[in-house]
C-alpha cells in the first residue's frame, strides 16, 4: 500500500479538481433547462423595441414624444448596465456558493477516506495485536518446556 505525502500542493490540486467537478456539472444542469415560453416572450420584447425604434425613425410621432422615446432609451440603457452588474455579482456569488459546496464533497470524502483507513488501521492493530500474544504464548511454552 503506497501512502501518499499530503502537502499544501496536493491539497490545492484536490480542492481546484472538486471545484471544477461542480462547475461542470453546473453548467451541464444550466444547458439542460429550456425555457420555451421565456424564449418567446424575448422574441416578442424584442420585436416591439425594434418596432418602437421604426415608428420614431419615421418621425410618426411629435418631436416631444421622440425626446421622451429616447430619455426612455437612455434610462433603460443605464438600468440594463446596473442589472449586468447585479447580475454579475450574482454569478460570483454562485461560483462561491460552487466552491463552498466542493469544499464540503471533498471535506466529507476526506473523512470517509480517514474513517476507513482508521477502520483498517485498527484492524491491522488488533491482527498484530493476536499474532504477538500467540507468538509469545509460543516461545513461553517452548521455553518451559526447554527446561
Amino acid at each position: 500500500m503506497k501512502k501518499e505525502e499530503i502537502t499544501l500542493k496536493n491539497t490545492k490540486a484536490e480542492i481546484l479538481e472538486a471545484l471544477n467537478q461542480a462547475l461542470e456539472r453546473e453548467k451541464s444542469i444550466s444547458k439542460t433547462k429550456s425555457n420555451p415560453e421565456q424564449e418567446a416572450k424575448e422574441i416578442k420584447v424584442k420585436k416591439a423595441i425594434d418596432d418602437s425604434r421604426k415608428n420614431v425613425e419615421q418621425n410618426i410621432f411629435s418631436q416631444e414624444l421622440i425626446n421622451k422615446f429616447k430619455d426612455l432609451e437612455l434610462a433603460i440603457a443605464s438600468e440594463e448596465e446596473k442589472l449586468k452588474n447585479l447580475y454579475g455579482i450574482e454569478n460570483e456569488l454562485n461560483n462561491l456558493t460552487l466552491v463552498i459546496n466542493a469544499g464540503k464533497d471533498l471535506i466529507a470524502e476526506i473523512e470517509n477516506n480517514k474513517r476507513v483507513e482508521t477502520e483498517n488501521l485498527n484492524a491491522s492493530i488488533k491482527e498484530l495485536e493476536e499474532e504477538y500474544k500467540k507468538k509469545t504464548e509460543e516461545l513461553q511454552k517452548e521455553y518451559w518446556c526447554k527446561i
